[in-house]
């Protein structure tokens, strides 16, 4: 019982968001919550805990995640034209990071990990895997972030993988999103990573 309620005690911790853009504001508690991902992180690695605590608690689990991850992407106002070092002998790809990363990143690890453990059923993920939370989740793939992208793709690929019932979804919200594209005069980053999976996806059909 002491470690269901520690359990939700992170929970409860992590289930807050803080504004990310004045570093000074609310510092205590936004370390307190990083400290609480991280520990949760640490608990879902533990097959006893997943089962007993992961699973019977994943609506408020999913509930941490869409909140989290889904969320208008920053604009990391990075410098284009010139891409090498700067005068400060920076890189001007390294310059500018969002600060909510770190949390969102151990979010991401959360989710990744609930799919894949075999504990986490079709049937009690499929149910949260809707056609509008692929949707969304698609667009997450224009974020800047390389690491994001990478988690995004890593995600995606997983839950191809899992939810055979959901396949054929998601390969058409990923049709849809590039006949979005193909009209868009806006730059997507993640059009690659999309392809990526796209190609892995095709491959993987087997020949009549």
């Amino acid at each position: 019982n002491d470690i269901k309620a520690v359990f939700l005690k992170k929970v409860s911790l992590a289930k807050i968001t803080y504004d990310y853009s004045d570093e000074n504001k609310d510092s205590k508690l936004k370390s307190e919550r990083l400290s609480a991902i991280n520990e949760l992180i640490e608990m879902i690695s533990d097959p006893k805990l997943f089962t007993s605590l992961f699973i019977p608690h994943i609506d408020i689990l999913m509930e941490i995640i869409t909140k989290n991850i889904f969320r208008p992407l920053p604009c990391l106002k990075r410098n284009s034209i010139n891409l090498g070092m700067n005068d400060t002998g920076i890189d001007n790809e390294e310059q500018e990071s969002d600060p909510s990363w770190p949390h969102i990143r151990g979010v991401y690890e959360i989710f990744l990990q609930l799919i894949v453990n075999e504990a986490c059923d079709v049937k009690t993920l499929k149910q949260y895997i809707t056609p509008n939370f692929i949707s969304e989740f698609l667009q997450l793939f224009d974020s800047e972030e390389n690491e994001e992208r990478e988690f995004l793709k890593n995600i995606l690929h997983k839950l191809y993988a899992k939810l055979v019932p959901r396949r054929r979804m998601i390969r058409k919200a990923i049709t849809d999103c590039f006949q979005v594209l193909i009209h868009d005069i806006h730059k997507f980053n993640g059009a690659s990573e999309l392809l990526d999976i796209l190609a892995s996806i095709i491959s993987g059909f087997a020949v009549p």
